[in-house]
Parts: C-alpha cells; structure tokens; sequence
C-alpha cells in the first residue's frame, strides 16, 4: 500500500492498481491476483455449476420440442428445479453433490409453457411404461376426443408429441427419441388408442427425462399459435442404474452448451388400434 501524491487523485481500478481514499489520505495498492473463498463459498459454487451444466443439457435436448411451445422462462425452471434436486441430496457431499443423487421426479412439475397448463388443454393420462431390461411405451388410451380435449375456436384436430430424453450428466451426454406428430379428429365420435415403444438399449445408469406437447390445427389446416393453447410438461423423470428404476429416500439428516451423442434420428411411428 502507498499513498498518492500530485496534482491529480486517482478513484476506481487502472491497470491491476486500485485506488481510494480512507480518513482523508488517498492510497493505492495492487489487485489481488487470488481471491481466498470460503469453503461454504467454493461448495454453493460446485453444486450451481453441477445443476447448470444439467439444465443446459436438459434445455437444450428437448429444444427442438419445446421452442414452439415454451415461454421464456423455461430454462430457469429447469435450473431452479435442479438446484432443489442438488440442495435435498446428503450435506456431507455439498459442493460435489449429483442429480442423481436427489428426487429426479421434481422435474415432473415443470411446464413447458407456464401460460398454458397440459392439464388443463387435456385431460388425456398418457400410460408411460419403463422397463430398463428391455423397452419404453407410451400408450395413448381410447377415448372421445370431444370429452378429452379444450381446444380453441375453429380448432377441428390436436395433435400430440412425445420426447424421450436419456442423459449421462457426468458424460456430458444425451440422446433422444422422438415419435411423429399423432393427430386426433377432435370431431370424430371415439378414437381407438394408439402407442408407440423403442427398445431401452444406451440407458443404462442414466437420468431418463419424458415430455409431451400438445397443439391444436384449425379448420382450415394451419396450426393455431395463440400462446395460450400451446402447452407440454414433464411427465416422467426417473434415475436408471443397474437395470433398475432408483426409487429416492429423503436423507434422515434432510427436512422432508453440450455436444447430444444423437440416436438415429428418426422419428417413432404410432400404432393406431383397429
């Protein structure tokens, strides 16, 4: 530390040198070139890094989905959501703490389009069956579209998609698969169900994210892009490891941009019953 002397006093930082003033007298000392953290600091750092890096790689799997569906603020309920995950794991691991680790099923709370609940553009409750040993299904059941569906005016057809994300967050790696687009007549007097199914092979100890969405097509033939009849969810979250579902257990101690390693990219048909 030095003093200043001069017709000119300095103020502010110039050139790794940081001048002030303290009891009238004007002084000047160098920048510190490390900056001492404190461990709670350096551990709250580690476990933000951990569920950004997560949320990127979520965000950015389930993009080609969501972008016509989503509102803004997507990507920070997704990042909010893992945090939660993060900070309700074991606190004897703070700062090198894992998603899966934590209830992986919070991100089923998580809309796409937070101005326009799933829930309440349908009613449908689409059976999701995961069986790490051998395969994943979706299956849509019969129904009457008129009685399962809150379409906007002129609407005549919905149109349902799901995605199916697997990621290696310690990789650094996701794949997917994705079905075809399934319309549904919101003017036919019944729908026979339909499902589609893909074999479980490269899920192996991984996080397994489901999403589906939903939009509307007008008389007309154009899709209907008000905002408010766009919408899609998380529907199922789950932690595979060892062939198995992991079922989470709440700690005693607790209170109650990435490169996707891409599956072929082929859309999933559908299997419309007869």
């Amino acid at each position: 530390m030095a003093t200043q002397d001069g017709p000119f006093i300095l103020s502010g930082q110039v050139c790794g040198l940081i001048f002030y003033s303290d009891k009238g007298k004007q002084y000047v000392r160098r920048k510190p070139t490390h900056v001492n953290q404190s461990e709670a600091t350096r551990e709250s750092s580690g476990d933000f890094r951990t569920a950004n890096n997560a949320a990127s790689m979520i965000h950015s799997a389930f993009k080609p989905m969501s972008s016509g569906v989503s509102d803004k603020g997507l990507y920070d309920r997704i990042r909010k959501t893992a945090l939660d995950i993060l900070y309700h794991t074991s606190p004897g691991v703070r700062g090198n703490r894992l998603l899966t680790d934590g209830n992986i099923a919070c991100f089923t709370a998580i809309e796409l389009n937070k101005g326009a609940l799933f829930s309440k553009l349908t009613s449908l409750s689409p059976e999701i069956t995961i069986n790490p040993a051998a395969d994943f299904s979706v299956r849509i059941p019969s129904m009457t579209p008129a009685a399962c569906f809150n379409p906007p005016p002129n609407a005549v057809t919905a149109v349902l998609q799901f995605r199916c994300c697997v990621f290696h967050f310690d990789q650094k790696q996701s794949a997917f698969k994705q079905s075809q687009p399934l319309p549904i007549s919101l003017t036919a007097s019944s729908f026979p169900g339909a499902e589609f199914s893909f074999p479980m092979k490269g899920a192996e100890n991984s996080v397994l994210i489901v999403a589906a969405a939903i939009h509307f097509l007008h008389k007309e033939g154009y899709k209907i892009g008000d905002h408010q009849h766009l919408a899609g969810k998380f529907l199922k979250a789950v932690t595979i490891a060892d062939g198995q579902i992991i079922t989470w257990h709440a700690p005693s101690s607790l209170p109650v941009a990435v490169t996707a390693a891409k599956l072929p990219d082929n859309s999933l048909p559908w299997h419309v019953n007869s």
